[in-house]
Protein backbone atom coordinates (compact mmCIF):
# COMPACT_ATOMS: atom_id res chain seq x y z
CA UNK A 1 0.00 0.00 0.00
CA UNK A 2 2.64 2.32 0.90
CA UNK A 3 4.44 2.18 -2.66
CA UNK A 4 1.30 2.84 -4.45
CA UNK A 5 0.51 5.66 -2.26
CA UNK A 6 4.12 6.89 -3.54
CA UNK A 7 3.81 6.26 -7.33
CA UNK A 8 0.09 8.54 -6.57
CA UNK A 9 1.72 11.28 -5.32
CA UNK A 10 3.98 10.88 -8.40
CA UNK A 11 1.09 10.37 -10.93
CA UNK A 12 -1.94 11.72 -9.16
CA UNK A 13 -5.03 9.91 -11.04
CA UNK A 14 -2.89 8.15 -13.39
CA UNK A 15 -2.80 4.70 -11.69
CA UNK A 16 -5.94 2.90 -13.48
CA UNK A 17 -7.24 -0.15 -15.27
CA UNK A 18 -8.78 0.34 -18.42
CA UNK A 19 -11.69 -1.87 -18.45
CA UNK A 20 -12.80 -0.49 -22.25
CA UNK A 21 -9.06 -1.82 -24.05
CA UNK A 22 -9.48 -5.60 -22.56
CA UNK A 23 -9.54 -8.08 -25.58
CA UNK A 24 -11.44 -11.33 -24.59
CA UNK A 25 -8.15 -13.45 -24.58
CA UNK A 26 -5.40 -11.44 -24.04
CA UNK A 27 -6.83 -9.16 -21.88
CA UNK A 28 -9.93 -9.70 -20.25
CA UNK A 29 -10.15 -7.50 -16.84
CA UNK A 30 -8.56 -4.33 -19.29
CA UNK A 31 -5.25 -2.67 -19.41
CA UNK A 32 -3.64 -1.08 -16.42
CA UNK A 33 -2.65 2.36 -17.56
CA UNK A 34 -0.30 3.95 -14.55
CA UNK A 35 3.10 3.50 -13.71
CA UNK A 36 5.41 0.73 -12.12
CA UNK A 37 7.69 2.02 -9.69
CA UNK A 38 10.32 1.66 -11.80
CA UNK A 39 8.65 4.59 -14.11
CA UNK A 40 8.08 6.68 -11.28
CA UNK A 41 11.35 6.24 -10.45
CA UNK A 42 12.77 7.70 -13.73
CA UNK A 43 10.47 10.72 -13.52
CA UNK A 44 11.74 11.47 -9.90
CA UNK A 45 15.40 10.98 -10.77
CA UNK A 46 15.84 7.60 -8.89
CA UNK A 47 16.47 4.13 -9.75
CA UNK A 48 13.23 3.39 -8.08
CA UNK A 49 10.56 4.21 -5.80
CA UNK A 50 10.24 2.74 -2.73
CA UNK A 51 10.73 3.17 1.17
CA UNK A 52 12.35 1.62 4.38
CA UNK A 53 10.06 -0.35 6.01
CA UNK A 54 10.16 0.46 10.08
CA UNK A 55 10.96 -2.55 12.62
CA UNK A 56 7.62 -3.61 13.02
CA UNK A 57 6.95 -4.00 9.63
Amino acid sequence: VKTTQLIEQVNPGGQVWNVRVGRKHHAPYGVFEGMTIFDAGAKVGQAAIGYIPTVQE
